[in-house]
């Protein structure tokens, strides 16, 4: 991806330093016009690779950098930001106090992570240290930064508060995905698997999920939760979205898409 970005970014350093001569239809005359980047908009993954942090591993979240570290899924087999919001709540939230209901037996004193500035982000850039056979030292452990965005060659950009946005669309999307194919407990899309399971049983109270040993000759009983609709119930929800309609060019038909034999609504796009 930089090595793509260095043409666009010579431009935007010539448009900055020097100018770029357009004509005002207005005044019909011209005159030079000084450009700058002001942000740019991606879902996380291409937010990672534009900003040069890796948002998978321990470490995710580029704003937060190694001042937020995830947990690690024993069975999962995967990091996880299970009750890592508890701390940028009010220090006298009652849910920093609540050892029952999040991470068992664990009360919340921690302070959000410090934000770290445009300056305090070009120091820690100016101080990685390269490997022989790539990368940076103390990746993985100390930070997650995967390369020197080319960005920072331009001259203002620690100065941005927001250099890089989340495209909440693709956000919302996947979260909407998620909690549907969970509610409605469709096999292949359900964060309430097997693993998830066992995993909540090492990390929370909530003996009513624990997965029930299997009688002689039997398999594994995932209990059902609360959350998770039943038959009938799915059945309502399908047939309301057969009523659904919208203005043209506006949403898909998801009317269209429904099946009432499987539960399902067929044809959604897939992130």
């Amino acid at each position: 991806m930089s090595v793509y970005m260095e043409p666009l970014i010579d431009d935007l350093l010539s448009a900055w330093e020097e100018g770029v001569w357009t004509y005002d239809r207005a005044t019909k005359r011209n005159f030079r016009m000084y450009v700058w980047y002001h942000y740019s908009l991606h879902d996380l993954p291409a937010y990672g690779i534009f900003c040069g942090w890796c948002v998978h591993g321990k470490f995710p979240c580029p704003v937060c950098k190694a001042a937020l570290m995830f947990i690690w899924l024993r069975k999962g087999g995967k990091y996880s930001s299970f009750d890592k919001h508890r701390q940028f709540l009010p220090l006298d939230h009652p849910f920093r106090r609540d050892k029952k209901n999040f991470t068992k037996g664990v009360e919340v004193l921690d302070l959000p992570p410090h934000i770290m500035t445009g300056a305090g982000v070009r120091a820690q850039l100016d101080s990685l240290v390269a490997n022989a056979d790539g990368g940076f030292e103390g990746y993985g452990q100390q930070h997650a930064w995967a390369q020197k965005s080319g960005l920072w060659r331009l001259p203002y950009m620690q100065d941005l508060l927001l250099p890089h946005n989340i495209d909440m669309m693709h956000s919302e999307k996947n979260v909407a995905e998620a909690l549907f194919g969970t509610i409605m407990d469709i096999v292949e899309k359900t964060k309430d698997n097997v693993k998830a399971r066992v995993d909540q049983a090492t990390l929370c109270d909530r003996p009513k999920l624990d997965m029930r040993p299997p009688a002689s000759g039997k398999a594994w009983k995932k209990p059902k939760a609360d959350f998770v609709l039943t038959r009938p119930q799915r059945r309502e929800v399908l047939e309301w979205f057969q009523t659904l309609m919208f203005p043209d060019g506006y949403a898909a038909n998801l009317r269209r898409g429904v099946n009432l034999s499987t539960m399902r609504i067929n044809g959604l796009q897939e992130s």
